[in-house]
């Protein structure tokens, strides 16, 4: 569906619990022995406002804030109190050099002299493994940015939907971009159906609200078309995929002149299968993205599923299965 840029009640999320998940296989043999495997690149946050006894102006405000995001379909703003800020500790006032951004395009945390966005991110660091975490819901009024070093007041602009820093001017080449700021976390709430225990007059018990991070979610619209199938028929010419031609495209490749292009992965989110892609024809397909990369070659009566993955770092890739 879609997002709302408004934040849950503050005086309901201070008692809640909750704080970042992970998903990993766990294999273990008669000797004792385990196979662990990390299915995510990056932790899932949850959390769940849960018998807490709340106030009849609380209720009143949980009851409203329910009923306008429907449910599960829209998404909201959370503020974790255990970790909202860029600073080290997770909670202190945020510094203008908390924390390195990262070219939007260029992949730098550094000035190219044409790089003029870079994104909010926050690092956690343990040992020898850092990993980071793209903040996209950065607080207004609270973003602080410092090129090498030195605050900068002005010049530069924060989108606070998507933590993207703007500049007026492109930072210079080698030029350390940091910044920080308080954030919020992108969240649904993961039940249909508010629960409410009236205990007495003036006291009331929420049972349980459980509330669970969300990723990508301004680049899932609400018309985004994501099933049906399509046939392009005979290739003649090279076929460029799109989501709204449907989940299954089936085409003929009688000849290796033609491939297909898969769209960019940028504006879809990660996961899958995305699209499932069968060959009908007696030649081979490549099927490639727009930088000609093949992601998967199909032959005869076979296909594929293509599906997105995501790195810690933001970045898609398209792979095949």
């Amino acid at each position: 569906m879609g997002f709302h840029e408004v934040q849950f009640p503050t005086t309901i999320s201070y008692g809640s619990s909750g704080g970042p998940v992970f998903s990993t296989g766990l294999v273990v043999v008669d000797s004792g022995a385990e196979e662990r495997t990390a299915r995510w690149s990056a932790a899932r946050r949850e959390y769940d406002v849960v018998e807490t006894v709340k106030t009849d102006a609380q209720i009143a405000a949980l009851i409203t804030f329910f009923e306008a995001r429907l449910g599960m379909a829209y998404g909201f703003r959370y503020k974790d109190f255990a970790d909202f800020t860029t600073a080290s500790d997770h909670i202190a006032a945020p510094d203008d050099e908390d924390q390195t951004l990262v070219g939007v395009t260029s992949g730098l945390t550094v000035g190219d002299g044409s790089e003029t966005q870079f994104q909010l991110r926050k690092a956690y660091t343990s040992g020898a493994v850092t990993r980071y975490r793209n903040l996209t819901k950065p607080v207004a009024d609270t973003t602080v940015i410092a090129l090498d070093t030195v605050g900068q007041g002005s010049g530069w602009s924060v989108d606070t939907t998507t933590g993207i820093v703007t500049f007026t001017s492109a930072p210079g080449v080698g030029v350390a971009v940091t910044g920080g700021c308080e954030f919020d976390v992108p969240v649904r709430f993961d039940v249909d159906k508010l629960s409410v225990t009236i205990e007495d007059y003036g006291s009331r018990t929420i049972q349980t609200l459980p509330l669970v991070e969300l990723f990508d979610e301004t680049a899932l619209a609400d018309e985004f078309y994501y099933g049906d199938a399509y046939d392009h028929g005979t290739m003649a010419a090279d076929v460029s995929m799109t989501t709204n031609t449907g989940r299954v495209q089936t085409v003929a490749c009688n000849s290796t002149s033609y491939d297909m292009y898969l769209p960019s992965a940028d504006d879809i989110p990660a996961g899958g299968p995305v699209f499932y892609v069968f060959n009908t024809g007696s030649a081979d397909l490549e099927v490639k993205t727009t930088d000609e990369t093949v992601v998967g070659t199909i032959g005869n009566n076979a296909g594929l599923d293509f599906f997105i993955s995501k790195d810690s770092d933001g970045s898609k890739t398209w792979y095949a299965k």
